[in-house]
């Protein structure tokens, strides 16, 4: 039974106890037997309000108990603790069951909503970290709160905003950074700037775009995305390079060929020695013009290939015979001894036999051009694996500083500019070999000291 109900019931059983005392009077006309009676009365009366007593202090137990339960309660929800349920709320009897039953509800719903955001905020954090282009967010006092895991491995800093927060200066070192946050946050619109910034890379190029997060008018925070365009400036660069070196190899002979031509159309000199001179300057510069453009083709088309789609198999070592029998009247103009390992069964192998030909009349032509007279010249082939072939051409020419080593594969680069173009040489011829080896899964290397020669290593996969 309820503890209102029994209440309800005490107080009826005292009222009519009372009205039995006071109706007693008229029925009982004995006075020793009414005293008796009404004490009897009174008796049953204390007992009454004894129970009473009883009751009421019990409820006001379970109420002080249920109240304190209930603030414990509250107190992990407020925690955020939504998991947290009040226990037998239904079957509690106080006047707070109601309250009770209601917190479980919204606790149910917290719980709910709680997951819902979870599971919402995992989404974006996974989209957000599967970006390639590394993103940061800051709030109004350019203080990083979130970082994408691109950010972290670029920038390499091993910062965590999740645990502590720490200012955007500390993670690009760069005070345009700053600047192009507050222009974007003062003007309520997204910023764009090219920025140079130190990453665990080196310095890389990058278009920051920085968009502020408007709410009820102002800036809350800024998202900060950084587009790394490193490799975009620098094929800019090399291309302007490249045509600013074309257009200068490209001018040299051409006003060499229209000085001559004009001095021999002026007919200011009559002798014919001289003028065959004129004419034979004229052919050697539109010879050289000649190979510089077949130099820059050759390149080009290497450089759209992916792979050499004309095969075939053949020797390295008849190879080798071909180009030295192409080249034998260079060699012999600088009395040059030529020491190809061509004798036994040589390396077989599967390629563009073209594209190894040039591989070879570029090394081989650069040695003889390089060597001094009466100078050596040594070509081996080797099978280093079963899928690797080494080609490796030496000279004992002037050598090359190591600090020269990786440009003379560069387009145009020679470290002795006037001695290159006395030889013919177009600077590109080196260039052309790297790129072929690129095509071929592999790498060209030097190995040289300043007059110690300098051998010029080629490795395929074949």
């Amino acid at each position: 039974m309820k503890p209102k109900t029994l209440i309800t019931a005490v107080v009826i059983i005292l009222l009519g106890v009372l009205a039995v005392w006071l109706a007693s009077g008229s029925f009982i006309a004995d006075a020793g037997l009414r005293r008796s009676f009404g004490k009897v009365l009174l008796v049953i009366a204390a007992a009454v309000l004894a129970c009473l007593a009883f009751l009421f202090s019990r409820a006001l137990r379970d109420l002080a108990e249920t109240r304190d339960d209930l603030g414990a309660f509250g107190k992990e929800l407020a925690g955020g603790d939504y998991t947290a349920r009040y226990i037998g709320a239904h079957h509690n009897r106080t006047s707070l069951r109601g309250l009770a039953i209601d917190l479980n509800e919204m606790a149910e719903q917290l719980e709910a909503t709680a997951r819902f955001m979870a599971a919402k905020a995992a989404r974006l954090d996974a989209i957000l970290n599967s970006m390639i282009d590394p993103l940061v967010m800051v709030d109004r006092d350019l203080w990083v709160q979130f970082m994408n895991t691109s950010a972290s491995r670029v920038f390499s800093r091993n910062l965590s905003p999740d645990a502590n927060p720490f200012p955007l200066i500390l993670l690009t070192a760069s005070e345009k950074t700053e600047t192009l946050v507050r222009d974007a946050n003062e003007t309520g619109l997204a910023s764009e700037q090219n920025v140079l910034l130190l990453t665990s890379k080196g310095r890389r190029n990058f278009d920051l775009v920085a968009v502020p997060v408007r709410e009820e008018g102002e800036s809350e925070f800024t998202i900060i995305i950084f587009d790394d365009r490193t490799e975009e400036h620098q094929l800019q660069t090399m291309r302007s390079e490249f045509v600013a070196n074309v257009t200068h190899e490209l001018k040299s002979p051409l006003t060499s060929i229209r000085g001559f031509i004009e001095t021999l159309r002026s007919r200011k000199t009559a002798n014919e020695d001289v003028r065959e001179r004129f004419l034979e300057i004229i052919d050697v510069e539109a010879e050289r013009l000649e190979q510089l453009i077949t130099d820059i083709l050759v390149l080009s088309e290497i450089e759209t290939a992916k792979t050499d789609r004309e095969q075939e198999t053949f020797n390295l070592n008849e190879l080798v015979d071909e180009v030295l029998l192409l080249l034998d009247d260079k060699a012999s103009e600088k009395k040059i001894t030529i020491d190809a390992d061509t004798e036994g069964e040589g390396v077989t192998v599967t390629a563009s036999r073209s594209r190894l030909r040039q591989i070879f009349i570029n090394l081989i032509d650069n040695a003889i051009k390089y060597s001094n007279p009466g100078g050596k010249v040594w070509i081996r082939c080797t099978r280093a694996s079963a899928e690797r072939v080494t080609l490796t051409v030496r000279d004992n020419g002037p050598g090359i500083d190591p600090q020269y080593h990786d440009r003379v594969f560069e387009r145009f680069y020679r470290t002795d500019r006037g001695r290159s173009r006395d030889e013919g040489s177009t600077g590109l011829g080196l260039s052309i070999v790297k790129h072929i080896a690129q095509l071929y899964q592999g790498r060209a290397w030097v190995e040289s000291e300043p007059g110690n020669g300098a051998e010029f290593i080629v490795d395929l996969k074949l």
